[in-house]
């Protein structure tokens, strides 16, 4: 029969609803796209972090396509990258450490040698009082070599938290300011066979090779506060990971460290800080970062 059920019309059939399948399903795929909704996240003031905002940006947009984090160099955004001593909306630390050329005279300095403590810190920084200065006059004390670099500006944080640490302010710090950002400080270290300096340990180090950057040289720096420097905190040193994994167990750190935060009243930036802190934190000690939150064990 020629108007008869057939084999061949069950398969033509079959072909037409495979059809209708695969076009229901990008088209509803299609949907998906077009209706995400965007989120911009500036960080203009907080520049040295950008990394990492574009890699936990990158990862959260995988998981969540309802919406599109966007990291943007503009102050024009849904929300602004901050840096804060703390804060609740925090996605990882930051790590500031004193650092040198690492052709610098400083080095080969005895007292540095055996390691950096706040009292050691001080010297290197922060300008001596008139007392201290004839005290050291009269002790015959030498100055210590080299050219302190140090940025400057009301949006310094980094400078303003090196300063607290040290209790003193940054006008009180040695030697040339420079504008700009944490980046241009680098340059500068690399560029001056005599530069002294201090800035965040993810631009510090070499991420590809987790060490330092070639030209510079990190201060064996006390870590945990204990007014001494270990042999397990110079090995700590050498190695971003090991410095991260080190301080993530300390309570109170012996040097300058601040809270990368994000603020804002999107609900879905908020969602995105939260994904941070709960599945985030591997991308963040990757980046050079210390964890915006974690079981603290001392090592005093």
């Amino acid at each position: 029969m020629t108007g008869g059920f057939t084999m061949e019309k069950f398969n033509n059939i079959q072909v037409q609803l495979k059809t209708v399948a695969v076009l229901t399903i990008a088209l509803f795929s299609g949907s998906i796209t077009v209706n995400a909704q965007k989120v911009r996240i500036g960080v203009k003031e907080v520049t040295f972090a950008k990394s990492l905002m574009e890699s936990l940006a990158s990862e959260y947009n995988k998981e969540n396509t309802g919406v599109e984090i966007e990291i943007v160099s503009t102050a024009d955004a849904d929300a602004n990258v901050q840096i804060a001593d703390n804060g609740l909306a925090s996605v990882g630390k930051f790590i500031i450490l004193p650092i040198a050329n690492s052709e610098n005279e400083i080095l080969n300095n005895k007292k540095l040698r055996k390691g950096v403590n706040e009292t050691i810190e001080k010297k290197i920084f922060v300008q001596p009082t008139y007392e201290e200065v004839l005290d050291a006059e009269e002790e015959g004390e030498q100055q210590l070599p080299g050219t302190v670099y140090s940025l400057s500006g009301s949006k310094a944080q980094t400078t303003r938290l090196f300063a607290e640490k040290l209790h003193t302010t940054p006008n009180n710090l040695k030697g040339k300011k420079i504008l700009g950002r944490e980046e241009n400080v680098i340059s500068v270290v690399k560029q001056q066979a005599d530069a002294i300096s201090f800035n965040v340990a993810n631009l510090i180090y070499d991420l590809n090779n987790r060490q330092p950057q070639q030209g510079i040289s990190v201060l064996s720096v006390d870590l945990d506060g204990n007014g001494k420097v270990s042999d397990q905190e110079r090995t700590a040193l050498a190695n971003i990971d090991t410095l991260t994994d080190y301080l993530n167990k300390v309570v109170t750190p012996g040097i300058a460290v601040g809270d990368v935060v994000i603020a804002s009243d999107n609900q879905q930036v908020r969602d995105f800080v939260t994904w941070t802190q709960a599945k985030g934190q591997e991308i963040v000690a990757k980046q050079g970062f210390l964890k915006a939150q974690n079981a603290l064990t001392a090592q005093k």
